[in-house]
């Protein structure tokens, strides 16, 4: 008896885990029907806990279908746990499953394995032909050799290039690919066949010393002939956010002048001596109050922000190519649009645009929320977001959550990548500028700050 034990041993064991697959496969697709992120954590966790190809196959095909921000981020956490005989299922999901959504999420997962097999799948996903696939690789692979000094993904960053730079809709995918290779290198080169010709008699010796030794020389003079605030435009596909709420009206002390006693305009940074302050009367704040709005309404029209910001778009619509897209939303309590959808940047409609902002007429609150939920109405059109404003979201006179408007920002677009690139007024607070610095950062993006 005992010799016919062992040798069926192996044959219930493998039933035993089919038929544990089996019914664990029929939790998850369950789950998945019915909407239920807490059952498709559970079942996929009981998948990934069998260990085997099947099973980590089906974790993949319908756990990362989810659709769920909590139940992909457990997910993926789980996948990125899989012991090294279990990662080429990854690989090959990476590479040829359909939905891009779920190609993002294994983006992530092979970023956090550390054998040549899963860096070279890595690096294979930044050529991969949906841009936000390509975006969230190349983040991945940049930020990994830049901690880790393995150069090796330079080679696969050039071969990304050739793919993207000649693309209208890989645009922003190159302009990234370059960063990462200025951050790898300390080199500014334009074209892949620049970047090959440069790399290869470097391939073998290349350290990431030579990059630090490179960064610390001048960068070179590059003229940007298309800018918004300092904000290089290298997208085709644009929009452009502009606050109009009722504050755009005022005008900002420049920085360093100071803007009276206490005022938003007062200098920083020079040394005071502390001691007890005298308590000023009720007569005493409102007369400092006048006098610094007389000196504000005394400062020079270029000192407006809606002038500056209308000053500013202009000259950037003006400098756009025949070959870029794109529209403006004026928002505050209400939405304007230049129109329902990007267009190219003929002549006509530059025309059209730029009498649109001069019609700009500032009123009422600062809805950003609501103007960023429009934006993402236009997701397949865009992919990129010039964003202005002066004060923190606000609605009816209360401060809105700007935490969760940020984490709702992200998690709408992390299939999206679209990126955001993030303007505010030096006084409009320091709610507003953590608000649009989160903005930008989650999404790839910079935030700028205008004296």
């Amino acid at each position: 008896m005992s010799t016919l034990r062992c040798l069926w041993a192996p044959f219930l064991c493998a039933a035993t885990l089919w038929a544990g697959f089996s019914e664990s496969e029929k939790a998850l697709k369950k789950a998945l029907a019915a909407k239920d992120a807490n059952g498709v954590i559970a079942a996929s966790e009981q998948l990934v806990a069998l260990g085997t190809p099947e099973a980590i196959k089906a974790v993949i095909r319908y756990g990362l279908a989810c659709d769920n921000y909590k139940a992909e981020k457990a997910i993926a956490g789980k996948l990125a746990a899989l012991p090294l005989q279990l990662r080429t299922v990854v690989h090959e999901f990476a590479r040829t499953i359909d939905h891009h959504q779920i190609r993002v999420i294994l983006a992530a997962v092979l970023a956090a394995y550390d054998d040549p097999a899963s860096f070279a799948a890595l690096g294979a996903m930044v050529k991969d032909p949906v841009p936000p696939v390509a975006l969230e690789a190349t983040r991945h692979l940049v930020n990994g050799s830049l901690a880790t000094g393995d150069m090796r993904a330079i080679d696969a960053l050039i071969e990304g290039l050739a793919r993207h730079e000649k693309l209208e809709q890989s645009a922003v995918v190159a302009a990234d690919i370059r960063q990462g290779l200025y951050a790898l290198t300390g080199e500014e080169l334009e074209s892949s066949a620049e970047w090959k010709k440069w790399w290869e008699p470097r391939r073998r010796t290349f350290k990431p010393a030579d990059a630090k030794s490179n960064q610390e020389r001048p960068r070179r003079t590059v003229v940007r002939a298309r800018s918004f605030f300092g904000h290089e435009i290298v997208s085709k596909r644009i929009l452009f956010i502009l606050d109009m709420s009722g504050s755009m009206t005022k005008k900002d002390f420049p920085a360093g002048t100071g803007g009276g006693a206490g005022g938003e305009g007062e200098a920083k940074g020079r040394t005071v001596v502390k001691g007890k302050k005298k308590e000023k009367s009720p007569s005493e704040k409102e007369a400092e109050e006048k006098e610094l709005e007389r000196k504000r309404e005394n400062l020079p029209l270029d000192r407006q922000r809606l002038h500056r910001t209308q000053v500013e778009l202009k000259k950037t619509i003006e400098s756009l190519t025949p070959d870029t897209r794109f529209t403006v939303m004026a928002f505050n309590h209400e939405i304007k649009l230049l129109s329902e959808s990007p267009q190219y940047a003929a002549p006509a409609f530059k025309r059209k645009a730029k009498d649109f902002v001069d019609g700009f007429k500032p009123e009422g609150e600062t809805w950003t929320d609501t103007a960023v939920e429009k934006a993402f109405g236009l997701k397949d059109q865009i992919d990129t977001i010039y964003l202005l404003s002066d004060g923190a979201p606000q609605r009816k006179g209360k401060m809105l959550p700007t935490d969760e408007i940020a984490q709702t920002v992200k998690e709408k677009n992390r299939f999206l990548k679209i990126k955001i690139y993030t303007v505010g007024f030096q006084q409009g607070g320091s709610k507003m500028h953590e608000f649009l610095g989160a903005l930008a950062r989650d999404s790839g993006g910079t935030y700028k700050r205008l004296d």
